[in-house]
């Protein structure tokens, strides 16, 4: 008899460490108390992916989520799932995210010291290209006339 590995669905923090990623913002502005759109918006995403891709409960949700109330995932959940509907970019994202934790559940990277692909946060993302970075005076461009 073969053992079928099932995945498992993504921890929070790994929610909260790609919703930040996505938005670059802070772990700590996810879970505090900021009602500015560039925050709450993120904050109800990833309330809304852990009501989707995890078996936690909408007050462990709601905890973990800088202690808020219940009240408040429903309301991200709902929000979110309405929002993704009208406005297709906000769609993309959510999907992408999604696939992204969904990725990452079913391939977590490896922690041993022979292997390189634990220095990896998510699967899917792009490479990162360093771009240089020159201060005014130190380039000499000749503009063709």
């Amino acid at each position: 008899m073969t053992a079928v590995a099932t995945p498992r669905a993504p921890r929070l923090a790994d929610i909260q460490a790609a919703v930040c990623r996505q938005y670059r913002i802070r772990p700590a502005d996810l879970l505090g108390p900021s009602r500015r759109r560039t925050i709450s918006r993120p904050r109800q995403i990833a309330m809304y992916l852990a009501t989707r891709l995890t078996h936690r409960s909408i007050p462990d949700i709601g905890r973990f989520f800088g202690g808020r109330d219940h009240s408040t995932v429903y309301h991200a959940r709902d929000r979110i799932s309405a929002l993704a509907e009208a406005d297709r970019d906000l769609a993309e994202i959510v999907g992408r995210l999604e696939l992204r934790l969904r990725e990452l559940a079913t391939n977590p990277p490896c922690h041993c010291s022979d292997c390189r692909s634990g220095s990896r946060a998510f699967p899917l993302d792009p490479p990162q290209i360093p771009l240089p970075i020159a201060f005014p005076g130190e380039l000499d461009l000749e503009v063709a006339a």
